[in-house]
């Protein structure tokens, strides 16, 4: 008994980012819901099963750990992917820390800069650098010291959480898929967020140059965006030129990692024929399975780059973490049941816009009933069992697939409100637990502490200190 309370038990970093999400839950209310269905309440909270898993960390992602680190004595610039769809809930400790050697510590940094930090390293002792955030309208230049590795953390996906319609006059359905996306100021704030800790910050879609033609566009735009970025951060790192500059590109699994790379491989190739693929890319996670070999970016610049598995956090404190990130995509199809992520996404839909689930599967009004839903989905779709009865798990995969192609809304799963990053930078300062083992030691020294303040008439505050 003493061991399953342990395990719902979160820290209390995830204890602080969970109130401030509850507390942003109960002040939104949905607009289309309050003009089209006044009756209609939806969940404030969601209460996981206790059977989500909390890991999904594989023999090669540990593999590939060990390789990275061997290999980062000739690395000089890392570039992190983070899903843009799960900005905070993606952050990965154990990456930070395998890859953090060669970064300034923060004393270090506040004297080549000749000024202090008001922000504080994350726990393991690793002080990032000063941030570049990404060119273009969300750019804020600050200057950098001099270390021996850059760092660039690119939010991918960006198409499918920012609402990307042109033109002055928008109609109904643009203009509410655009109240659903982050705001400007909501990507500027993402973007203050990481200022100790990277040498820019950029926000890219997941789109290739083997799309459309705009899509193309678009993709050209942001590989020399990044490229420009990464020539910046070099100057400002004392190096003129970027030949023989190694870049690892790392994230969690189905982060676009591989397909940044072959997006920057292509970059200042003229010909089309030389835009080969330099990585395999796919829908699901474990797509790259090893280090790759060194990749020039383009014929004018020799900067190599080395795609890397995705590597995926030990050990998930909480279960709605864990839906997030396989909902997301970031874990193995079928490791969470698809019926609790089709219940999940259902849940955040209603918080936004029940209105795109309803519209495009012919209910007549919202529900917080997912069999309701999948039912309907089923039957829309053609998902149906022996006799017609509907196909639950299809329908949910069927549900779940749409919403990660943008067809039920593009937006954060995570919340980018101040008190939500001002409750994930707690998270980070005080470090996350690697494993179940090393969390349930954590709960019995706040256990221990507790009795010992209850013992000397001591208040003992959430955070494990003393008032």
């Amino acid at each position: 008994m003493e061991t399953e309370a342990t395990e719902t038990t979160t820290t209390a970093a995830a204890t602080a980012l969970s109130v401030a999400e509850g507390r942003r839950r109960r002040e939104r209310k949905p607009t289309a819901t309050a003009t089209r269905w006044p009756d209609f309440e939806a969940r404030t909270t969601y209460e996981p099963s206790t059977g989500v898993p909390r890991s999904y960390f594989l023999g090669h992602h540990r593999a590939a750990l060990d390789h990275m680190r061997r290999v980062l004595a000739t690395v000089g610039l890392v570039i992190e992917c983070r899903d843009l769809r799960v900005p905070l809930t993606a952050w990965n400790p154990l990456l930070e820390t395998s890859l953090s050697s060669g970064v300034a510590t923060e004393e270090e940094r506040s004297s080549s800069s000749g000024r202090g930090d008001e922000g504080q390293s994350k726990t393991g002792g690793v002080a990032g650098l000063a941030s570049l955030s990404s060119a273009g309208p969300l750019a804020s230049f600050l200057p950098s010291a001099q270390t021996d590795r850059m760092r660039i953390i690119v939010y991918t996906k960006r198409d499918l959480v920012v609402d990307e319609s042109a033109g002055g006059r928008r109609s109904q359905r643009s203009q509410a898929a655009a109240s659903l996306s982050p705001s400007s100021a909501d990507l500027r704030r993402l973007a203050g967020f990481h200022r100790n800790e990277a040498d820019a910050v950029l926000f890219m879609g997941g789109g290739d140059e083997q799309g459309t033609a705009a899509a193309g566009a678009v993709a050209r735009r942001e590989a020399s965006r990044l490229v420009a970025a990464v020539r910046a951060a070099a100057q400002r790192h004392g190096q003129q030129s970027l030949t023989g500059l190694r870049a690892l590109v790392v994230g969690m699994p189905n982060a676009g990692k591989s397909t940044l790379l072959n997006r920057l491989r292509a970059h200042g190739m003229a010909d089309p024929s030389r835009r080969a693929r330099a990585a395999k890319t796919g829908s699901q996670p474990g797509v790259t399975r090893k280090l790759g070999t060194p990749t020039p970016t383009s014929s004018d610049d020799t900067l190599l780059l080395m795609d890397t598995p995705g590597v995926f956090v030990p050990y998930v404190q909480d279960p709605e973490s864990m839906l997030k990130l396989a909902l997301a995509g970031c874990v193995r199809e079928g490791l969470v049941p698809s019926v609790a992520l089709a219940d999940y996404l259902l849940f955040q839909l209603n918080r936004r816009d029940p209105a795109r689930y309803v519209d495009a599967f012919g209910l007549r009004q919202p529900t917080t009933d997912v069999h309701v839903l999948l039912d309907a989905v089923a039957r829309r779709t053609g998902k149906l069992a022996r006799h017609g009865e509907p196909a639950l798990d299809a329908a949910a995969l069927h549900l779940v697939h749409a919403w990660r192609r943008g067809r039920l809304g593009r937006f954060c799963l995570d919340d980018l409100d101040p008190d939500s990053l001002a409750a994930a930078r707690d998270a980070a300062r005080r470090g996350s637990p690697l494993s179940l083992n090393q969390a349930r030691r954590r709960e019995k020294e706040r256990r221990k502490a507790r009795q010992a303040a209850r013992h000397s008439g001591i208040v003992f505050t959430e955070t494990g200190s003393t008032a």
